[in-house]
């Protein structure tokens, strides 16, 4: 492991150009690193992760833009963390590459996350395009080392409906029935979104049922949209659920039918069947309609 950090480090002291690529989920926030050297050799992969809640109390744009600066500031460090060594071996031996993070700040020139509100503030915060208005709205707090850390890096925003779609999902969480049909269909482990997403055997099941309704002709869809690398990502499994409602239906059938009640997955779609009702298909249909069009809307809005 520190071998490859002394790696990483080597190309930081030495690229020309970087770009960095960083989502908050879960309190916590993910960095990934893209860069290149004069010879226009091309690296990139992961650059850290960072618990905001844990460290900072809260996960505004002011966490996230110091969670940022920690990131940067612990893949220059040498032996950081390392495991089976005592504190004070720690304290005599870690030590951070100024000349790979000096240099890594300077050649740093893309900013890049998804449209939420807190983390295109917190790009502004370590960023060239820091407005007057930002640190007159935050003046009682100590900016100092954050401000300006990738003084040459620009703002580049990627799924400007993102901050629709986060806004869409806490409202169905907040309303019980509309939190139960999301967790029935689409985000526990027992709902069809999930059982059909973790089973190579049940996406291929449910190709073919697919085939079967002659909805998509022109490709196979094994699942229904589910995104490992995405948090409360439910608006395309929503929709896609609704619109092939008689395929879905039709595997749980067959989940139960092959591998029996007594199996973890049949009691799961035995689970399902006993708790389906019209109001439930009804208002999940509804909420599919409300996460398309919020997308639809606000990419009309601000396209790409």
């Amino acid at each position: 492991a520190e071998a490859h950090r002394r790696y990483k480090q080597s190309v930081f002291a030495t690229t020309s150009q970087a770009s960095i690529m960083q989502d908050g989920a879960s309190g916590k926030l993910f960095a990934r690193f893209s860069c290149c050297d004069n010879k226009l050799q091309r690296y990139g992969g992961h650059l850290g992760i960072y618990d905001l809640v844990t460290q900072h109390k809260t996960a505004d744009s002011v966490a996230v833009a110091q969670s940022m600066v920690s990131i940067v500031t612990e893949a220059c460090a040498e032996w950081f963390q390392a495991p089976f060594k005592s504190d004070d071996w720690k304290k005599d031996n870690e030590k951070l590459n100024e000349e790979a993070r000096d240099n890594f700040r300077q050649a740093v020139s893309q900013l890049i996350a998804d449209g939420a509100s807190d983390e295109a503030r917190a790009r502004e915060l370590v960023s060239a395009e820091i407005q007057e208005d930002i640190i007159q709205q935050l003046p009682l707090l100590d900016l100092e080392r954050i401000h300006q850390y990738f003084p040459k890096a620009q703002v580049h925003t990627v799924d400007k409906a993102h901050s629709g779609k986060r806004m869409l999902g806490r409202l169905f969480s907040g309303i019980p029935v509309l939190n139960d049909v999301l967790n029935m269909c689409v985000r526990k482990k027992w709902s069809p979104a999930k059982l059909i997403h973790n089973s190579d055997q049940f996406q291929e099941q449910f190709s073919d049922l697919m085939v079967g309704e002659e909805l998509w002709r022109h490709h196979k869809l094994k699942d229904l949209g589910m995104s490992a690398a995405k948090f409360n990502s439910v608006g395309r499994p929503l929709v896609r659920s609704t619109i092939s409602f008689h395929s879905v239906c039709a595997m749980m059938q067959q989940v139960w039918t092959v591998r029996g009640a007594s199996s973890k997955e049949g009691a799961y779609a035995m689970q399902w069947a006993n708790w389906l009702e019209t109001k439930h298909a009804i208002l999940h249909g509804f909420m599919a309609d409300a996460a398309a069009e919020t997308v639809k809307l606000i990419r009309e809005w601000e396209p790409e």
